[in-house]
């Protein structure tokens, strides 16, 4: 649907600015090429796996919910 990539989510996950979601979930947010808004992946942190949840573009009030804007 919104055509976000293995590689993009890498991007996301090694670049993207972290926040914590909820106990054991977090947040990773980046501006990424070719996307309108920036992207957002949520991702479940169990010891040494990473299980992503969620990955989507932002919405404009969400930006500005973030402080992306």
């Amino acid at each position: 649907m919104y055509r976000i990539s293995e590689e993009h989510i890498g991007t996301l996950l090694m670049e993207g600015h972290q926040d914590t979601y909820s106990q054991g979930r977090f947040t990773y947010t980046k501006d990424v090429p070719g996307f309108k808004y920036p992207l957002k992946v949520i991702v479940q942190k169990e010891g040494d796996t990473c299980t992503i949840i969620t990955a989507y573009p932002l919405k404009r009030r969400e930006m500005k919910n973030e402080s992306v804007l």
